[in-house]
């Protein structure tokens, strides 16, 4: 799985990212300025519901530079097959 962001039809394809069980960073070599829409698939395996925190960006190397969205409320329901 490979994640890109998009921004008036140029795709960036990031050159690393991490994914463990609790988090999925990635990692861009250059990224312009702008607004970027992130994609990556999750699984249910417990209904409840739960809170998706918000999504944060920042540069390594200039922590001045950062970004945050909005966080979410995620209900999960059993469906019977």
């Amino acid at each position: 799985m490979r994640a890109a962001a998009f921004l008036l039809g140029l795709r960036r394809t990031e050159c690393a990212s991490d994914r463990t069980w609790d988090h999925v960073a990635f990692y861009y070599d250059e990224l312009p300025a702008g607004t970027y829409d992130f994609y990556f698939r999750t699984r249910a395996t417990t209904p409840g519901s739960f809170v998706q925190p918000s999504a944060f960006a920042e540069m390594m190397y200039d922590s001045a530079v950062t970004g945050q969205s909005a966080g979410a409320r995620v209900r999960i329901e059993r469906t019977e097959e």
